[in-house]
């Protein structure tokens, strides 16, 4: 995570990623369907939800708090 890396999304859909700590971006790239980030906590300031293909609605961001309490989903 962090500067190393991503969570790379590619023409896939289902992908849950519940519970855990994020300290990278996620990006989501194809049509393939919706993926979800639920109740995470976001560790630092690298975490944010882009594609090179335009399709960030491709992923549902819920409840994911950083350490301040702040939504990192917005």
């Amino acid at each position: 995570g962090g500067l190393k890396g991503a969570i790379f999304l590619r023409n896939c859909k289902g992908i849950l990623i519940q519970g855990g700590q994020l300290d990278c971006a996620v990006i989501n790239d194809g049509k393939a369907g919706k993926n979800f980030l639920l109740n995470n906590i976001v560790a630092g300031p690298n975490f944010k939800i882009v594609s090179n293909s335009g399709d960030v609605a491709g992923v549902i961001c819920r409840n994911a708090m950083r350490f301040d309490g702040a939504d990192a989903c917005k």
